[in-house]
């Protein structure tokens, strides 16, 4: 028989049991497991258990007593209590059930009172495009929620470790100065449900929909709708800035044997629902009946702020059987409060919630009697999104206001999407620097706080964002951001500070991610304030020293979107990327090469898309670090050129193969070298628990399978292709076979490959290395000399790139003057300048003649 957990907790509360023996006396008389069961579902060994159990039966009295009887005798004392314990609670439950139904009477008539008010005071918002306030619940989209792991890393260590040209650099910035979250998105309310008796901290980013949330709760509350195991609670919403400063006095002399600041304001909210009663209001907080919406924890600072977070401590600690629910912007709760508060962050949208926002944004926008048209708009907004050319607005729109701006650009654009990325965030940028958050922040506020207009907000902004990221410095201390506000325009200090801080508290644009340091909300806006400074009195060609790093990517795509003469700045990007290699004879061989084999096949692609796979496929052969070789290889440009690898062409992917061969045959005599460092056996590494050794074997063996694998895939193509490349062909693989099936069948037979591999390995490589260069024309190495030469052949590929991506993103661009540039792209400056020549082309104007 099994009991319920909180009769067992109960009857071994006494006890005292280690956690250990908890573990075991519930799952074995609260889920009826038996000793491997248990054993399996905590990961110990059943004689584990054993021990366990034995201190359990000691603790109840039955030490001395020898075999099996003890879990008999154990289980007649649980069953004698348990009927007792039963018969009480029954009795407890009657008197407890009166007691409920009448409190959630009384809740029901109180909610009654301030139904109105909540439905039509709290539960309205404001919405960029709409005149009048909107109800919260016809646009609200049931946002998801994650738990948090707690950060055990300093902030300084957490900024140390970002990596900006790593290809989650992004991931990384967004989550600086946070907490981790587990990947789970659970459902707000289901985890509000779970934690109903602790109060709650909701995280989020600015505009990510915490307000919104607070107020979705309050109206959903007074409606009766969140009554769950039969308790009702009543909704008091509360804007902790509004608080702190309508009890500013109250709370500057407030000390804990005096009534609770907050409890004020609880009563004084309930007067305007009628409610006067104080013995009411008494009863209801002390037997826990209401839910405290606490909004804005991160607008409320210095001593006011302290004050707030002393009054919200002291709220836990003596009154926590009420509903507590906290927001606060994510960066500035963890140096406010221990662990007294379950900490959760508000997810990003999912793409569901993306479409559901989107259905809801154009009913309220369009009205009832447009319906139809709204369903419509919402659909082809939605399909936009999920449009790999508009992936950067898609990670945007991840937040309710920063998908409310791209709705209301696309509603002023007949529901479609710019071309140009920067045309968004620019009117995105002055929606949020004029109309956000009004409620908060009245006009006349807004002009006391900083002073500044919109223009001159984007100037500062575009000189901040500018100087920081050209340092590399992407969350900058308090001080050097006074001091560059200061520098920017003469400003005393604590001008500077009221306009820092206004560009966060208005506009949400600069945050602070930790305790005195700060960072723009998004690198996307960076990034855009960083363009936008090169194109103030036309700078764009001072962008060139940062060409060759990546990092300057998206700054370099943002600047001739905003360029005034477009065809100007695409021609200095062009003549940049050439000179890069113009100097280095190695790289301008091996474009040579590139572009002599690329000319000899023929192919349904044109020629700049077979030369950028065939640069891709030498680049890759290139490499000198064979431990990095994927660093270049497999690279997207082909790809955004048009190649379609799902429909490859025969002979360029023969040719891939081939140079996929030489790639791995590369990289064995390393892998094996390694694993056979650590010992010749595998089951050695396993018997020792040494992982690292034993992932090295593994990882070495793989290598060996996808050599072997490759080596014996390439015949059959070969037979369509070069005939004469079989028998030479076939020679090679059976030298080395009988090694590879050796090493498939049994791993530790790697010793015996690493002894053929060193007497015959080099031989045998540059054999198969001659036989490709005969037959197919490449794999030839050697043609970049140095690894210096290597990251300017990466950063020239890269500037590639990004060339194409800005040529598919300028509607403006003449088509002829696009296929142009494409025609001459990866080709060394001989041919560029020939080509200039036979076409008499003025678009470029680099003349190097090395």
């Amino acid at each position: 028989m099994t009991y319920p957990e909180i009769f067992l907790q109960e009857l071994a509360k006494p006890k005292r049991l280690s956690p250990g023996k908890m573990e075991v006396f519930l799952a074995l008389f609260g889920q009826g497991l038996s000793r491997e069961q248990i054993a399996q579902q905590l990961g110990n060994k059943p004689r584990a258990v054993s021990v366990r159990l034995t201190g359990v039966y000691e603790k109840f009295g039955l030490g001395e007593v020898s075999g099996p009887v003890k879990e008999k005798m154990l289980g007649e004392l649980l069953a004698d209590h348990y009927r007792r314990w039963k018969a009480k609670q029954t009795q407890d439950v009657k008197d407890e059930t009166e007691i409920v139904d009448e409190l959630n009477a009384l809740v029901r008539k109180v909610r009654a009172h301030g139904k109105d008010r909540i439905i039509n005071k709290i539960g309205t918002m404001r919405m960029l495009r709409v005149r009048e306030p909107v109800q919260v619940n016809e646009i609200y989209v049931d946002l998801n929620l994650l738990e948090q792991s707690c950060c055990d890393l300093p902030f300084a260590e957490q900024q140390d470790q970002l990596e900006p040209n790593s290809t989650n650099f992004r991931q990384q910035f967004d989550r600086i100065g946070r907490s981790q979250p587990t990947k789970e998105h659970i459902p707000a309310l289901d985890i509000i449900r779970a934690n109903s008796s602790k109060p709650i901290m909701i995280l989020g980013k600015p505009g990510a929909g915490k307000t919104t949330l607070l107020k979705s709760l309050a109206v959903k509350c007074v409606n009766g709708e969140l009554d769950w195991e039969q308790k009702s609670y009543v909704p008091i919403f509360i804007t902790l800035k509004t608080f702190a400063d309508d009890f500013r006095r109250s709370l500057q002399k407030w000390e804990p044997e005096k009534p609770l600041i907050l409890l004020q304001a609880i009563q004084q909210e309930l007067k305007l629902w009628g409610i006067t009663d104080e013995q009411v209001i008494e009863r209801l907080v002390t037997e826990g009946r209401f839910w405290l919406l606490l909004d804005g924890l991160d607008e409320v600072s210095g001593d006011k702020g302290k004050a707030v977070v002393q009054q919200i401590r002291w709220l836990c600690d003596h009154h926590s059987t009420n509903r507590i629910t906290v927001t606060c912007r994510t960066q500035q709760q963890k140096y406010r409060f221990d662990n007294s508060l379950i900490d959760v962050e508000v997810a990003d949208f999912t793409p569901a919630q993306v479409q559901n926002f989107l259905d809801h944004w154009f009913k309220c926008v369009l009205g009832q009697q447009h319906q139809v048209q709204a369903e419509s708009l919402s659909k082809s907004l939605f399909e936009q999104l999920q449009q790999s050319e508009n992936k950067s607005i898609a990670e945007l729109a991840v937040t309710p206001i920063l998908l409310n701006l791209i709705c209301v650009y696309a509603e002023r654009n007949q529901g479609t999407l710019p071309q140009k990325r920067a045309s968004l965030y620019e009117m995105s940028i002055r929606c949020l620097l004029t109309d956000w958050d009004k409620e908060k922040v009245n006009e006349i506020e807004r002009l006391n706080l900083s002073g500044l207009d919109v223009d001159e907000k984007e100037a500062l902004l575009s000189y901040l964002a500018f100087t920081l990221f050209e340092q590399n410095i992407y969350i900058a201390s308090r001080k050097t951001l006074i001091k560059l506000i200061k520098k920017f325009h003469n400003y005393r200090g604590s001008e500077a500070e009221i306009i820092m801080k206004s560009l966060e508290a208005e506009h949400g644009l600069l945050i602070e991610r930790a305790e005195g340091y700060w960072s723009f909300s998004h690198l996307t806006l960076q990034e855009y304030f960083v363009a936008r400074w090169f194109t103030y009195e036309d700078k764009f060609e001072s962008l060139k020293p940062y060409l060759p790093n990546p990092r300057w990517n998206e700054v370099f795509f943002l600047a001739l979107e905003l360029s005034e003469d477009t065809i100007k700045s695409l021609n200095n990007l062009k003549n940049w990327t050439d000179e890069i290699v113009a100097s280095h004879k190695s790289i301008q061989s091996f474009l040579s090469f590139t572009h002599r084999k690329s000319k000899k096949t023929q192919s349904r692609y044109n020629s700049t898309v077979i030369r950028a796979y065939y640069f891709n496929i030498n680049a890759g052969l290139e490499c000198h670090d064979l431990w990095e070789w994927e660093y270049i290889h497999f690279t997207t440009l082909p790809d955004i050129l048009g190649y379609d690898y799902e429909d490859e062409c025969e002979i360029l992917a023969f040719d891939a193969n081939l140079a996929n061969i030489l790639y791995t045959a590369l990289s064995v005599e390393n892998h094996v070298d390694y694993a056979l460092s650590f010992g010749e056996y595998a089951e050695a590494a396993i018997e020792q628990n040494n992982i690292e050794a034993f992932m090295a074997h593994i990882q070495a063996a793989d290598v060996v399978v996808e050599l072997a694998e490759r080596l014996e895939g390439i015949a059959s193509q070969a037979k369509s292709f070069e005939p004469s490349f079989l028998t030479r062909f076939q020679k090679l693989y059976n030298q080395i076979n009988s090694q590879f099936e050796a090493v498939c069948e049994y791993i530790d037979n790697l010793s015996n490959l690493d002894e053929w591999w060193n007497e015959n390995g080099f031989d045998w490589l540059e054999e198969l290395n001659d036989l490709i260069i005969s037959c197919r024309d490449i794999g030839y190495r050697g043609l970049i000399e140095t690894k210096q030469d290597t990251l300017l052949l990466e950063q020239y590929r890269n500037a590639n790139e990004l060339i194409v991506k800005c040529l598919a993103s300028l509607p403006e661009v003449d088509t002829e003057i696009k296929n142009e540039i494409e025609e001459t792209l990866l080709l060394p400056i001989k041919e560029i300048q020939r080509w200039n020549k036979k076409y008499n082309r003025t678009l470029t104007s680099y003349n190097n003649t090395s």
